[in-house]
């Protein structure tokens, strides 16, 4: 079989999605088998041309989710990290941004909403790193630091599960890149059961 044949032939067995709109990337997430998904991914990588690498890793499921998502979702950081390497090879900084750091689902959670529910300490400290790298400060400020119910729990769970030197680095950035408004906000702001930032530092032992 010819190289392209071959690729043809693949690219067969990797549908753009099911009934329920999972596609193979999907599965291979949902698979719990790491290897599946990085075996898939370096695949990919190597056979197909960006755009169709794209539709196939950013394709969406009946509730507006890309594997990307799905990843965040089952916390497994090491295919995450597979994925964002393919991605800087891959992609433009504006299809990154677009594509994985804000893409938001059905609900309107990002990748970033979704690790903060979890309670992932592991995935938010790479996503921090990520977002600095990619973003621009309007964007994070966007995304994490504005008042709301998502982003309350984003601030909140780095306190608790991130460590110190994490919630260090991410109170640098906000003294350098928020007004003294947005960080009275960001600090008195109480979750669901009445506890601000400054109740979860105390909690974790910080103060």
């Amino acid at each position: 079989m010819q190289a392209a044949e071959h690729t043809d032939t693949v690219n067969e067995l990797l549908p753009e999605h099911d009934e329920k709109g999972l596609t193979s990337w999907h599965w291979a997430v949902l698979s719990r088998n790491i290897q599946i998904s990085e075996i898939l991914l370096e695949w990919a990588e190597k056979n197909l041309m960006t755009d169709k690498l794209e539709s196939k890793l950013f394709a969406r499921d009946c509730n507006g989710r890309n594997a990307w998502h799905w990843t965040a979702e089952l916390a497994r950081l090491k295919v995450l990290l597979t994925q964002w390497e393919c991605a800087k090879r891959k992609l433009t900084t504006e299809e990154i941004n677009n594509e994985i750091l804000l893409a938001t689902d059905s609900d309107g959670k990002t990748v970033w909403n979704i690790a903060a529910g979890m309670e992932n300490g592991d995935l938010l400290q790479e996503l921090w790193v990520w977002a600095k790298e990619a973003l621009i400060t309007e964007e994070i400020k966007n995304s994490f630091f504005h008042s709301g119910y998502i982003d309350i729990i984003f601030w909140h769970t780095s306190v608790k599960y991130c460590g110190l030197e994490l919630l260090m680095d991410i109170w640098e950035w906000v003294k350098g890149k928020l007004t003294t408004e947005e960080i009275k906000i960001l600090l008195l702001t109480a979750d669901g059961i009445g506890l601000t930032a400054w109740h979860v530092a105390v909690e974790r032992g910080y103060f």
